[in-house]
């Protein structure tokens, strides 16, 4: 039986390509070691300095080339993690071992459940990677509820980025 998680991106894959068409997407699971970024890694947060060959984070759950943008979708079983989108900072500015697509288009779900400052500070840390003008990449992303376990509040959710999405593909 699938989990959450895999439900709810299988979800979107299904609603994304009955909207714009069918994508070619891939999970983070898909992807080789060199699509990770790993060039940030710093001895001095590691227990004995130790840096594992494999330690890295990925680029989105979900992702898909859409015409001229790439399409991530992120999504956090629980509340917000800033991480899922701070980590998209040295990306777009050009800092890690991928080159960053000219526009990437993010769709960030979580369980609106959380704290509302959670989700504040989400938006101020967007805010201050749109403003940062060493970026080379473009980054467009919206927060959205995934509605844990609620089908009705995931199709909302969903609905709701395919909104986004739609005024930016287009």
């Amino acid at each position: 039986m699938a989990g959450p998680q895999a439900t709810f991106l299988q979800a979107f894959c299904e609603a994304f390509d009955k909207a714009f068409g069918p994508a070619e997407w891939e999970t983070s699971r898909q992807r080789t070691v060199g699509e990770f970024c790993a060039r940030c890694r710093n001895k001095k947060y590691r227990r004995s300095s130790m840096l594992r060959a494999n330690e890295a984070f990925e680029l989105g759950d979900l992702r898909a080339r859409w015409r001229d943008s790439v399409v991530v979708v992120e999504y956090d079983r629980e509340g917000v993690d800033t991480h899922n989108l701070v980590k998209y900072w040295p990306y777009l500015r050009g800092d890690l071992a991928v080159v960053p697509p000219t526009r990437l288009l993010l769709c960030y779900f979580s369980d609106w459940r959380s704290w509302g400052s959670s989700r504040d500070l989400w938006a101020w840390v967007y805010q201050r990677i749109r403003d940062d003008s060493a970026c080379k990449g473009r980054l467009m992303a919206e927060h959205f509820d995934h509605g844990k376990d609620s089908e009705e509040m995931r199709t909302t959710g969903i609905g709701e980025a395919l909104g986004f999405l739609r005024g930016h593909l287009w």
